[in-house]
């Protein structure tokens, strides 16, 4: 709270504020997010397990304009500079609950070309559900 403080001081100085800051920031074309339940009995050790091959499999792609955001302490967040879509995909685990929510925003094109390449990573993972 305090950094929001003295920088709102800082802008306040300039002749600006707050909402200069993010008035660049580009809004979501579009944004969906998909609750993947997981049937494995330890569905904490499966979500860790999907986590860990999902960077494998982005940083496998990384020359293909997918790329890892880290560090991210929520779970693995990706994103997509594509010719045909442009945007941000974030999977995690719940902390209470067996499921793994995955969350997609696109500025260009749209969330199914992401969802499309999620699944085609998912579908290695038999105790999780299908997007």
């Amino acid at each position: 709270m305090d950094k929001i403080v003295i920088k709102g001081a800082q802008l306040h100085k300039k002749g600006a504020d707050i909402g200069d800051m993010i008035s660049s920031l580009e809004e979501p074309k579009e944004a969906i997010e998909v609750r993947l339940p997981i049937h494995a009995s330890d569905f904490s050790v499966y979500g860790d397990q999907v986590l860990a091959g999902l960077k494998v499999w982005v940083k496998a792609k990384e020359d293909r304009g997918l790329s890892l955001v880290e560090p991210n302490y929520e779970g693995v967040r990706i994103n997509f500079d594509l010719p045909e879509v442009k945007g941000w995909c974030l999977l995690r685990k719940s902390l209470h609950d067996p499921i793994m929510p995955l969350n997609v925003e696109v500025t260009k094109g749209k969330c199914e070309t992401i969802l499309q390449m999620m699944a085609a990573f998912l579908d290695g993972y038999t105790d999780i559900g299908e997007i």
